[in-house]
């Protein structure tokens, strides 16, 4: 059997890193797509007005349009790529997980503070990949 070169196999695992991080991505908004229908009708009945409904929505794709430019920029001088896709896959996922046991939250302040703050740290996540 041929052994592989090196260049071949960094290639390979450059392939397998892509795999991760766009089946990753593709979970995460397939995830919200799922929640987005019924997400409204909870947090109403937990006394949320329908315009705070929409920016909470809306803050995810604030903050990445926010610090696309920023992040990568302030962050690239100090960090690897690979360092930094793992950080924000794993900030993505566990603003994810909290996002949804935040539904949990009987203070609607705190709920709404909560969902704002979630969402806008996994969009600046988001920026990173």
């Amino acid at each position: 059997p041929k052994t592989p070169k090196p260049q071949e196999k960094l290639c390979e695992i450059h392939l397998i890193m892509k795999g991760f991080i766009l089946t990753g991505t593709f979970v995460s908004n397939t995830a919200y797509s799922f929640i987005a229908p019924f997400l409204p009708i909870v947090y109403a009945d937990k006394g949320v007005s329908p315009e705070t409904i929409g920016w909470i929505f809306a803050m995810y794709s604030l903050s990445v349009v926010v610090f696309s430019p920023l992040i990568p920029k302030l962050l690239a001088k100090n960090f690897d790529k690979k360092q930094l896709i793992n950080a924000a896959l794993f900030v993505m996922s566990i603003c994810f997980l909290l996002f949804g046991y935040s539904i949990h939250i009987q203070d609607v302040n705190w709920l709404v503070g909560v969902a704002i703050a979630l969402r806008g740290f996994q969009g600046g996540a988001s920026a990173l990949i």
